[in-house]
């Protein structure tokens, strides 16, 4: 999920520059500039900066919508207009980020009973106990 974060981060991004009316290349050469990226995305920035038309599928080893993200910058820097593709592109991933927080946030209420169950319940029954205990003895 950290990854899809950060490829999202760097596709809105793209859609700023685009929007602004700045290239593929120039966002690219803003990124590693400026950005404080992983080693394996900067790879794939300088790999694509080298040699635009270079073949991805042997280079990229992430899947799905990382690798998409990818293809579009490389078809943005061979000229193609990719503005509503990284529209989709971040409407994707909005998509598949929204599925992971309600995934998350229905597996909230098992944790929560754990810790209420394994923590507080105990410490109420020895609150209400003790005393009754502490006069039987």
């Amino acid at each position: 999920m950290k990854e899809q974060l950060e490829i999202f981060g760097l596709a809105q991004k793209l859609k700023i520059q685009i929007a602004a009316g700045n290239s593929v290349l120039s966002f690219i050469k803003l990124v590693l500039n400026r950005e404080n990226l992983n080693k394996e995305h900067r790879k794939y920035f300088l790999i694509l900066l080298s040699n635009p038309t270079s073949e991805l599928r042997g280079i990229v080893k992430s899947k799905g919508l990382q690798k998409l993200f990818w293809e579009i910058l490389q078809k943005g820097l061979n000229g193609c207009s990719v503005y509503l593709e990284i529209e989709h592109f971040i409407d994707e991933i909005e998509r598949q980020l929204d599925l992971e927080v309600e995934r998350r946030l229905k597996l909230l209420p098992l944790f929560l009973s754990f810790f209420l169950l394994v923590f507080i319940f105990p410490a109420y029954l020895i609150l209400l106990m003790g005393p009754v205990l502490g006069q039987l003895f």
